[in-house]
């Protein structure tokens, strides 16, 4: 199902206006090119000797920024989110990676 994104919260009405201003090709890209663009997609480092951590960056920062603390106020007090968030934590996951892990699942 799919929610327009002003219908979430009044107050995410700022993060929809800055996902449409700094991501004007929202409606003609799948979920993965606008986590990329967005700088939410991980981004793995390795060769075939070596294997590091994924880490995520590049994309718009302006835009990341501007998803960083709804996600965290989300994961805060949403209590789907912060159950997901606490079975990533378990897992062992990085905090920034778990904010990102569940808004690219989604």
């Amino acid at each position: 199902m799919i929610f327009p994104l002003s219908s979430v919260a009044p107050a995410l009405s700022v993060t929809a206006a800055a996902m449409l201003i700094l991501l004007t090709e929202i409606g003609t890209l799948e979920r993965k090119q606008v986590a990329s663009l967005a700088g939410l997609a991980p981004i793995t480092r390795q060769s075939s000797q070596w294997q590091g951590k994924a880490f995520i960056g590049g994309g718009r920062k302006p835009l990341r920024d501007a998803l960083y603390m709804p996600a965290l106020v989300a994961m805060r007090h949403n209590p789907d989110l912060k159950a997901k968030y606490e079975n990533l934590r378990a897992a062992g996951k990085t905090s920034k990676s778990r904010y990102c892990r569940r808004h690219a699942q989604a």
